[in-house]
């Protein structure tokens, strides 16, 4: 993606994490980045567009802040880094925001229902993955993944909206394993 659509791209991020993806529009995309709506439009023929690029970069910065848990050596330490960094670092964190979006939006739009389904999938096999080699049987693995991913989804939602500190969400995360 050429820079000036991964600026774009950030706007748009920005812009769904304070306004929700409904708040989101090509004028205020344009405004925010300071160019004119056809240079939007040239990067972002659609809001849907905008949409998937958004989503493929917040799963691509989701990626590379996992990247870190995996370079642990114990395999059980980096499960529970794994599962710590499921949670928000704080209320503003734009990645998780934008995250819970789409995950709201999956329920009503098939185009992000599908990528939602695909990314959650993968990260729960990886989940499933590290808890059969910390020793967990593999036949409670694939369980104990989905309710590590469905108490993530929970607490992150929790956190962004203030109800619960991070430090609190993330003790709870890691009681999974």
């Amino acid at each position: 993606m050429p820079a000036a659509a991964d600026a774009l791209t950030d706007q748009v991020i920005a812009q769904i994490s304070e306004a929700g993806l409904d708040g989101l529009s090509v004028r205020t995309v344009a405004t925010r980045a300071g160019v004119s709506i056809g240079a939007v439009q040239h990067h972002f023929p659609t809001k849907a567009a905008m949409l998937r690029a958004a989503l493929r970069t917040v799963a691509a910065r989701a990626a590379e802040r996992y990247r870190g848990a995996a370079e642990v050596d114990d395999v059980r330490q980096r499960l529970v880094a794994l599962l710590v960094l499921l949670v928000p670092d704080d209320v503003g964190d734009d990645t998780a925001r934008v995250w819970v979006a789409f995950s709201a939006r999956a329920l009503t739009d098939p185009e992000i229902g599908e990528v939602y389904r695909d990314l959650w999938s993968r990260l729960r096999s990886a989940i499933a993955d590290l808890m059969a080699e910390a020793g967990i049987p593999v036949t409670d693995a694939q369980r104990r993944a989905t309710a590590a991913l469905a108490l993530a989804d929970g607490l992150t939602v929790d956190v962004l909206a203030g109800a619960i500190p991070v430090e609190e969400a993330r003790a709870i995360i890691v009681g999974v394993v």
